[in-house]
């Protein structure tokens, strides 16, 4: 009878089997579960400040200017490298520039003639119209130490000067010349208002009494046949420009 109650002291109830396996400790082998840790919390930021409010009248303050902007730091090649050469402008750069330009400058049928000389701005201006080279630029030279000296190797390109200029104090013009002779240039000059007043100086190869009546009746101030002295031709211009001032 006594060997069962010892085998029932040897065996635990259901009821402390819970409460031993609670309290036996861990086995080295195995680790210990972790243990979870309560979440903390976490605090909203602090409001920002606001700032005072003004007071009645003051205005708002104004911020302080941005800085500009630095320009780039340009490091300069160390001596003795080779140059990089400058990039070649695009077709369409090129465009661009041509356009640019014809709208800046304008075309040279519109554009105002230079002097071929001219010795100061308060010189007279005199015309010389003359289709031979040579005796065109003989005249320049004659003329340029004491007149400011236009020039036109035709009466047409003459005329076409005229219209983009002041009216000059004289005007040399031979007689025979292509596409609009002396005679026809003294004509339109006569006709038109501004130029009327101008004196004219004729030189022309016809030296017969007849053409120097013409040259006379077209508004001629004085003719000369050629060949002629440039110390007469220059007496007469000197002539011309001061009875034309009175």
């Amino acid at each position: 009878m006594g060997a069962p109650a010892t085998a029932a002291q040897s065996h635990p109830s259901r009821a402390e089997r819970p409460k031993q396996e609670a309290s036996a400790p861990t086995s080295p082998d195995k680790p210990a579960p972790p243990v979870a840790k309560p979440a903390v919390p976490l605090s909203p930021p602090p409001p920002a400040p606001r700032a005072a409010p003004l007071a009645p009248g003051m205005a708002k303050p104004i911020p302080p200017p941005l800085a500009p902007p630095k320009p780039p730091l340009r490091v300069a090649p160390p001596a003795g490298a080779p140059a990089v050469p400058a990039p070649h402008p695009t077709h369409a750069a090129v465009e661009d520039a041509s356009f640019v330009s014809r709208l800046v400058t304008p075309p040279a049928s519109l554009r105002e003639p230079r002097p071929v000389a001219s010795p100061g701005p308060s010189a007279k201006v005199v015309m010389v119209v003359e289709d031979d080279d040579a005796i065109r630029q003989m005249l320049v030279r004659s003329l340029a130490h004491e007149y400011t000296v236009y020039e036109a190797a035709d009466g047409q390109f003459a005329l076409e000067m005229l219209v983009r200029m002041r009216p000059p104090d004289l005007i040399i013009l031979d007689v025979m010349m292509p596409r609009m002779d002396g005679w026809a240039l003294a004509g339109k000059l006569k006709s038109e208002a501004r130029l009327k007043p101008v004196p004219l100086i004729f030189l022309s190869g016809r030296d017969s009494p007849r053409d120097v009546v013409e040259g006379i009746n077209a508004g001629a101030r004085h003719y000369l046949t050629k060949p002629f002295k440039i110390q007469d031709l220059l007496a007469k211009v000197a002539k011309a420009i001061s009875g034309a001032r009175r």
